[in-house]
C-alpha cells in the first residue's frame, strides 16, 4: 500500500542520500585505505515516522471503509556489527528500535453505523540485514529483514451520542512484517559515524475483534504501513 506521500519520500532521501558525501570534508585520521568499517557498534537516531492505515468494518452493509494518518515525530536506539569484505564491500545485521506515539480517531458513516474508531500505535522493533559499498569514509547500504509493531484499536458504540460502554471494546495485538531500506553513513572519526537512511514497512492486513461479543458485530480489518526518516549517531568499537 504504498501512496504518494510515501514515493515522495523515497524520491527525497535517495536524492539526498546519492548527493549528501559531497558536504562532507572527510575528518578521519587515517591514511586512505586504512579505514576499517569491520566491529560492533551502538547508537541513537531521530526523525519523522509516517504511517498509513486504512480500516473497514467487515460486517456493515455500508460504505465504512476509512484513512488514518499515523504521523510522528520519532527517535530510539540501534546496535550492530559489520564485517568488511574486501577493500569496498559491507555485510551487517543490526537491530533497531523507534518510538513514537501517534493516534487518530475517525467516525465511520453516522447514518448507517455510529460508531467512532481509534488508532494508535507507539513504534516498532527491527531486525535487519544490511549490504553496502565504502569508498573511503563513506557508506551506502541496503537494508531489509523484519519487524513488529503493537496497534490498538478502540471501537466505540453511541447511542444518541451517548456512548454504550456494553457495545463499546479495545483491542491491541502485535503486528509482524517486512521492512526495506536506504541510506548512508560517514565516518567523521575513527569511532564515530553519522547516517541518514529511510525505512519502508509493511504490516499487511490484520482483523480485530475477531468474535468479540461486543464489538463483535463490527469485526475491524486495518491494513497498515509505515515510511520513517532518521538521522542517527553512532560509536564504533
Amino acid at each position: 500500500m504504498m501512496t504518494t506521500k510515501t514515493r515522495r519520500s523515497i524520491a527525497i532521501v535517495a536524492a539526498v542520500v546519492i548527493g549528501l558525501p559531497v558536504l562532507f570534508t572527510s575528518r578521519v585520521a587515517q591514511a586512505e585505505g586504512e579505514v576499517d568499517w569491520s566491529g560492533p557498534y551502538i547508537g541513537a537516531h531521530g526523525g519523522y515516522t509516517m504511517g498509513e492505515l486504512s480500516s473497514s468494518l467487515l460486517r456493515s452493509s455500508s460504505n465504512s471503509s476509512m484513512h488514518f494518518d499515523l504521523d510522528t515525530v520519532s527517535g530510539g536506539l540501534y546496535g550492530g556489527y559489520n564485517f568488511q569484505v574486501a577493500d569496498h564491500w559491507l555485510l551487517g545485521i543490526e537491530v533497531n528500535g523507534t518510538y513514537g506515539s501517534a493516534e487518530e480517531t475517525k467516525h465511520y458513516d453516522r447514518d448507517t453505523v455510529d460508531q467512532p474508531v481509534q488508532m494508535e500505535t507507539d513504534g516498532d522493533l527491527a531486525l535487519v540485514g544490511r549490504v553496502g559499498y565504502i569508498h573511503k569514509q563513506c557508506l551506502w547500504y541496503l537494508s531489509g529483514g523484519f519487524a513488529v509493531t503493537e496497534l490498538e484499536v478502540k471501537n466505540t458504540d453511541l447511542d444518541s451520542g451517548v456512548i454504550d460502554p456494553s457495545d463499546s471494546e479495545e483491542e491491541s495485538d502485535v503486528l509482524t512484517g517486512w521492512t526495506l531500506g536506504v541510506g548512508y553513513e560517514h565516518m567523521v572519526h575513527e569511532n564515530v559515524i553519522v547516517r541518514l537512511d529511510y525505512m519502508y514497512t509493511d504490516y499487511g492486513k490484520e482483523t480485530f475483534f475477531r468474535g468479540s461479543s461486543a464489538a463483535g458485530n463490527f469485526p475491524t480489518e486495518v491494513d497498515y504501513d509505515e515510511s520513517t526518516i532518521r538521522v542517527g549517531l553512532s560509536w564504533k568499537f
